[in-house]
C-alpha cells in the first residue's frame, strides 16, 4: 500500500495557516478535561475516549469536545447548561488549603 499521499497531507496540515480562534491565546480561554464534563456522551477515538456535549452561545450550537480550549462565553454557558462545575480560582483554593 502506497502511503505517500499521507505524507504529503501532513506537510500540507503543518503548513497551512491556522484560523483566528486558534491563533487567539489560551490566556482567555479554559481547557476542558474529560472529568470536568458532567453530560454528554462518550466517544472512542483513536487518540483515546473523549467527552462531547453542545451548548448555544448566542444563538450558535457549538460541539464541545474534552481536550479543547474553550472561550469565556463558552464556558459560561456550559455553567448555566450544569455541564461543568464553575472553578474555584488560585487564590480561593490556596485560602482553603490553609
Amino acid at each position: 500500500m502506497n502511503l505517500d499521499w499521507i505524507n504529503s497531507w501532513k506537510k500540507r496540515l503543518q503548513t497551512r495557516p491556522f484560523s483566528k480562534y486558534g491563533q487567539q491565546s489560551h490566556n482567555d480561554q479554559i481547557f476542558i478535561h474529560i472529568d470536568m464534563l458532567l453530560k454528554g456522551n462518550f466517544y472512542n477515538r483513536p487518540g483515546g475516549r473523549v467527552r462531547q456535549c453542545a451548548v448555544t452561545v448566542d444563538g450558535a450550537t457549538r460541539l464541545v469536545t474534552s481536550g479543547e480550549w474553550v472561550d469565556k462565553s463558552t464556558y459560561d454557558a456550559l455553567i448555566e447548561f450544569q455541564a461543568v462545575l464553575p472553578q474555584k480560582k488560585e487564590s480561593e483554593s490556596r485560602e482553603l488549603a490553609k
